[in-house]
């Protein structure tokens, strides 16, 4: 471990290097990737999900995406003895 972080500090700016050149295409495929996963893409025709995913929509046309709401539940405070 000591011979590693030697050689982590010596060489700091080839490391620094290395992980930029790993980042910037990282980035760039993963702003590029984005218009093609839209959907999920796993809708098969005549599938028993999507038959399902039709009723569910005909059955429930108001219920739409679910947005996840998180509020912390605050218990309420003991009553103070004096």
């Amino acid at each position: 471990m000591m011979r590693l972080s030697s050689n982590l500090r010596r060489y700091r700016w080839l490391v620094f290097a290395g992980w930029l050149l790993t980042l910037v295409p990282a980035i760039y495929l993963t702003m590029t990737q984005s218009g093609h996963l839209t959907g999920g893409g796993f809708e098969v025709a005549g599938s028993q999900s999507l038959f399902v995913h039709d009723q569910l929509e005909d059955h429930y046309p108001d219920q739409g995406a679910s947005r996840l709401h998180w509020w912390p539940h605050r218990a309420p405070t003991p009553p103070m003895r004096t």
